[in-house]
C-alpha cells in the first residue's frame, strides 16, 4: 500500500491558490503587482508546478498496478478530466446564455466539439470556439496524459538514456519551434516538468529508504538552497529569448515545486492539514471556475472608484463565490462519475 505523500498536496494548494491570485484583478488592481524585471510569473510558476504533479501522481497511481493497463488508464484519466469538465462548462454555458441573450452566432456549430474534448482554450487562439472554461490547461494536460504511458516506459526501463533524450527533444522543439500557438502553453513545452514528476516520484516520494528527516540529509538541504536561489535569481533578473525563456520557467517550477515540498512539516498541524487537503482536493474544480467568477465579478465594478473596504468585500466576494461554485462542480462530477461508472455493470447485467 502506498502511502499518500502530504507534500504533493501542499505543492497542489499552493499552487491553486497562485493560479488564482494571478489571474484576480478588480477595477483594474491585482492582489500582486507583476515584478517588471521578471523573466516569470506566478501563473508560470504555478501552471508548472501543475504540470510536475501531473507527472508525479500519475506515476504514483500507475505504479500501484503490478502491470500497467492501458485501457484502466485511459479510463481513470478520461473520469479525472472530463466530468468535471462537464460540468462547469454547462452551468457556466447556461450562465452566459442568460447573460447575453443567446448562444454566439458567429462561430460554427460544430466547432462545440472542441469544448466537448475540453480543447476549446487551447485553439482559441486560431479559431473561433465556444470556450468557457478551463482555458488552454485542459486541452494541454489531456495531450500530456497522452505521452505520459511513454514517459513512463523510457523513465522506468532507461532512467538515464531517458532524461537525455526528453532533454534533446525538448531542446529541438524550443529551438525550431515557429508555430503561431504561444510555446509556452504547447504540450511539448511541458514534457520537462511533466518527467520530473515522474523521476520525483520514482525516486523520491516511492524510495523506501527515503530520509524524510533534515537531520544528516546533505542532498536535501542543498538541493532546498539550490531551489530557493534559483527562485530569488530569476524572479530578479529577466531573461529574454525563446530558449532562455524555455530554460528559466522550467527552471523555476522545477525550484519552486521542490521548495514548497519541503515544507510539508506544516502539516503536522491538523488545521493546516485540513485546510490544504481540503484545498487540494477541490483545486482542479477550482481551476476550472475561478477565471469566470474573477472576470465576472470585475465587470461589476467596471470603472468604479473602490475604496479599499470596497475591494477587500470584493476579494470575499469572489472567493466566496469560487468555493460555492468548486463545490457545486464538485459534487456534481462526482454524481456524473457515478452514473458513468454503472455504464459498464449495466452491460454486463
Amino acid at each position: 500500500m502506498i502511502k499518500r505523500d502530504k507534500s504533493l498536496d501542499l505543492v497542489r494548494c499552493v499552487a491553486c491558490i497562485l493560479i488564482v491570485v494571478f489571474h484576480f484583478e478588480i477595477d483594474g488592481r491585482p492582489l500582486v503587482s507583476h515584478i517588471e524585471s521578471s523573466s516569470v510569473d506566478l501563473g508560470m510558476i504555478a501552471v508548472g508546478a501543475f504540470f510536475i504533479l501531473s507527472g508525479a501522481s500519475l506515476y504514483i497511481s500507475t505504479s500501484k498496478q503490478s502491470h500497467f493497463k492501458i485501457g484502466n488508464y485511459i479510463y481513470k484519466r478520461f473520469l479525472a478530466i472530463y466530468p468535471a469538465f462537464w460540468v462547469a462548462y454547462i452551468i457556466v454555458f447556461l450562465y452566459m446564455f442568460w447573460k447575453n441573450g443567446g448562444i454566439p452566432q458567429d462561430v460554427p456549430k460544430v466547432n462545440i466539439l472542441l469544448s466537448v474534448f475540453g480543447m476549446d482554450g487551447m485553439f482559441a487562439y486560431k479559431i473561433p470556439t465556444f470556450y468557457m472554461v478551463g482555458e488552454w490547461y485542459v486541452g494541454t494536460i489531456v495531450i500530456v496524459y497522452c505521452f505520459f504511458p511513454i514517459l513512463k516506459w523510457l523513465i522506468d526501463k532507461i532512467p538515464k538514456i531517458a532524461w537525455a533524450i526528453i532533454l534533446v527533444v525538448f531542446l529541438i522543439f524550443v529551438f525550431t519551434y515557429s508555430g503561431e500557438m504561444m510555446f509556452l502553453r504547447h504540450p511539448v513545452f511541458q514534457i520537462v516538468e511533466v518527467a520530473f514528476g515522474i523521476y520525483y516520484a520514482k525516486y523520491v516520494v516511492l524510495n523506501e529508504n527515503r530520509n524524510t528527516t533534515w537531520r544528516n540529509n546533505k542532498p536535501r538541504i542543498i538541493a532546498f538552497i539550490i531551489s530557493i536561489a534559483v527562485i530569488v535569481t530569476f524572479v530578479l533578473v529577466k531573461v529574454d529569448g525563446i530558449v532562455g525563456l524555455s530554460l528559466v520557467v522550467n527552471l523555476v517550477a522545477i525550484s519552486t515545486f521542490y521548495f514548497i515540498a519541503q515544507l510539508n512539516f506544516i502539516m503536522k498541524n491538523m488545521a493546516v492539514d485540513k485546510v490544504v487537503t481540503t484545498i487540494s482536493k477541490y483545486s482542479y474544480c477550482i481551476f476550472l471556475i475561478h477565471h469566470v467568477v474573477i472576470n465576472e465579478v470585475s465587470a461589476r465594478f467596471d470603472n468604479a472608484e473602490l475604496s479599499n473596504a470596497d475591494y477587500l468585500t470584493a476579494v470575499v466576494l469572489c472567493v466566496v463565490l469560487i468555493a460555492v461554485f468548486a463545490f457545486v462542480v464538485k459534487y456534481l462530477s462526482g454524481k456524473l462519475i457515478g452514473l458513468i461508472k454503472m455504464i459498464p455493470k449495466r452491460a454486463e447485467a
